[in-house]
Order: C-alpha cells, then structure tokens, then sequence
C-alpha cells in the first residue's frame, strides 16, 4: 500500500514538474540574425511643406491639356511639377514646328523624360525600402511560428504520454486490488493542463523597426522622411480619379475595415516596435505590402505619361 502511494505521488511530482516547465518556456524570445538592420540604409529626405506643389486648380488648366492626360495622369504631373513644360509642349507641337521650335520640343522631352526616370528610380527605391521591411517581419513571423508548432507538438506529446501513463498506473492499482480513482483524477487533470497550454499557446518576439513608413501612412505628416516630395505629393492629393479621399487615406481605411489591433499593438506597429506575437507580424507584412503596392501603381500612372508625351 505505501509503495502505491509512492507511486501516486511520483506521478503527481512529474505532472506538476511537467506542468511548470510548460508554462515556464512561454516568454519573450530573442531573434539574432544580421539581417534585422539591413532595411536602415541611413538615405533620409529633407524637405519642408514649402517643397511641395501648391493645390492644383483645374479651371487654370488649358482644354488641350485635360484632352490630353487624364486626371490621375495630370496629378501625377502636378506632383513633379511638369504641368508648365507640358503645357509649352503642347502649344509648341500645335504650330508649324520652325526648326527652333523642333529643337525647344526636343529639349523639353529630354528634361520631362529626364524627370520621370528620376521619379521610376525614387518610386523603386521607396518600394525596396518597404519590401525589405516586409520580407524582414515575415521571416521573423515564420521564426516564431516554427518555434509555437514545436512547443505545440511537445505539449501534444506529453498529453499522450500522460494519457498513456496513467491509464497503465490505472490498470495496475486496479489488479491490485487499490482504487486507481486518483489516478484517473490526476491524469485527467493534468490532460486538461496540456489541452489548456495548446489552445493557449503563445509566444512573443522582441521585434523593433526604427525607421516606420507605416507610422507615416497612419499619421499623415505633411513631409516624410521615407519618400521624395513627388510621390508623398501624390499619395496624399485627394480626388484623385474622382475620389473624396487620397491613396494614402484609401489604404488606412482599409487597415483599419479589416485589421482590428488593440492600442497597445497599434503603438507597436507605428511605433518603433516591442513584442510581437506571430499574427501581428504577419499583420505588419500585410500592412507594408499593401503601402508598397499604392506607391508601385504610379508607375503604371508614370509609364501611361511617358507613353502619352511620346505620341506629342
């Protein structure tokens, strides 16, 4: 009988052993690799709202310029502050063409195309600078999800074993002739722990980003640090494409229709980082494609521009 009782508590030892050690693995991680910094290049804009291009009036415009571009096209114009060396483009492609006025068109193709190439290489660079962002949150998401599936595994495991376990212990107290009831409790207990851990089971990652273009898209700072006046310009002109709002509030809008994040994940994922669970990594991902791909459909935008001045 005392050798049972031995046992019993043996087993109560190792499901309270087992337990605790569970439960204590779940903290914050570290993640070294020598890919974490290399989304900082140290490359910085400054420029101030006086940089920018003034409000586009529509009624200033000549006919021969809105039959010409459409809107988003103009805007985009407006952005590198071409609309004035279009507009001499046009008026010159509209007379006879003397041999001085060939000259001064091709000129003004040079210094417009000139312009645009400039622009393709900033929208390029920008969307480079957040595709390393992105790439850098997924493959510390996929980091910590690859350690939550083992430590999800090893619980599984220990669940079986403890099923297993005492099921046997069950079975031999009950030969003989003891009541195995507090077996049956405590490997029931203890199953429950375990199930309790995997439906639980979470782990976070110090994760930070110092330099956040996410916090200017939510913000919507006049100026940004991350992106030239031209294209900041442009993600934030409204009625685009007869549009109430800009292409950078259209993104926020949908961050916010369907992304739902506490007060304490959104100062992590506009901020300069902190404890990222898995989930909120692969959230941040989504975020930055989603901003990397309005910042590349103006390069769509830019190559129907340069497709339409070539045909002048």
């Amino acid at each position: 009988m005392n050798n049972c009782k031995f046992l019993i508590l043996l087993f109560l030892g190792w499901v309270v052993t087992s337990s605790l050690t569970s439960c204590g693995s779940n903290k914050v991680l570290t993640y070294q690799s020598t890919d974490t910094t290399k989304c900082t290049t140290g490359f910085y804009y400054d420029y101030s709202e006086e940089d920018l291009p003034q409000e586009l009036d529509f009624s200033k415009l000549s006919e021969n310029l809105t039959s010409n571009f459409k809107n988003d096209e103009i805007y985009l114009l407006h952005s590198l502050q071409l609309i004035p060396q279009i507009e001499q483009l046009l008026k010159i492609n509209a007379s006879a063409e003397s041999m001085e006025e060939k000259m001064e068109k091709l000129i003004l193709k040079q210094e417009i195309f000139q312009k645009l190439n400039r622009t393709s290489l900033e929208i390029s660079a920008l969307s480079s600078r957040i595709d390393c962002e992105e790439e850098r949150a997924e493959q510390v998401a996929s980091f910590l999800s690859n350690k939550l599936r083992k430590r999800e595994s090893t619980l599984t495991v220990a669940a079986i074993i403890v099923g297993a376990t005492g099921a046997i212990l069950a079975g031999g107290f009950a030969t003989a002739g003891t009541t195995p009831e507090i077996i049956g409790l405590a490997t029931g207990v203890t199953e429950a722990i375990f199930g309790t851990m995997i439906l639980t089971n979470e782990k976070k990652i110090k994760f930070t980003h110092e330099d956040n273009i996410l916090k200017d898209f939510w913000e919507g700072p006049t100026t940004s640090m991350y992106a030239p006046p031209s294209v900041w310009y442009f993600l934030n002109s409204s009625n685009l494409s007869d549009k109430a709002s800009s292409k950078r509030e259209q993104t926020v809008s949908g961050w916010k229709t369907f992304t739902d994040f506490s007060e304490d994940e959104e100062n992590m994922l506009f901020g300069s980082g902190g404890d990222y669970t898995s989930n909120l990594l692969q959230r941040r991902a989504e975020m930055l494609d989603q901003a990397e791909a309005q910042i590349k459909m103006m390069k769509i935008i830019l190559l129907e521009v340069q497709l339409a001045i070539e045909k002048i």
